[in-house]
């Protein structure tokens, strides 16, 4: 039996997530890094540990934005690429794969358009 591990978060996580929320809320000019630490429930001395200045945080709240995306972007793509697997297997003599001599590949232009690239 496999139990799921309980997920840990670092204190610069918990500063990036507390500053993301804050800068959402406040803004990033109202904003303190005592503030941001209130909502990480970490002291304050420790921001200044993992961070210089408020614009490091920001750029931190920034990069896990974006890492986020791409991971939302990497989970699509995966998905994506698998419905569109070359098909194997039994092909009748009238197929059109079979008649160009090539495997059958998405269209390039519209979802879900099949086209016939010729092998050669």
């Amino acid at each position: 039996m496999v139990t799921a591990q309980p997920v840990t978060r670092t204190k610069r996580d918990r500063l990036i997530e507390a500053a993301k929320a804050a800068f959402y809320q406040q803004g990033f000019a109202p904003t303190t890094l005592a503030d941001i630490a209130a909502r990480a429930e970490v002291p304050l001395g420790n921001v200044y540990y993992y961070f210089r200045t408020k614009d490091e945080i920001l750029a931190a709240v920034i990069a896990a934005h974006l890492g986020g995306i791409r991971a939302r972007f990497a989970q699509w793509d995966q998905k994506r690429l698998s419905v569109w697997q070359p098909r194997t297997g039994n092909r009748q003599e009238g197929d059109a794969s079979t008649r160009a001599g090539g495997p059958v590949a998405p269209g390039p232009d519209r979802v879900g358009c099949r086209t016939v690239l010729p092998v050669g």
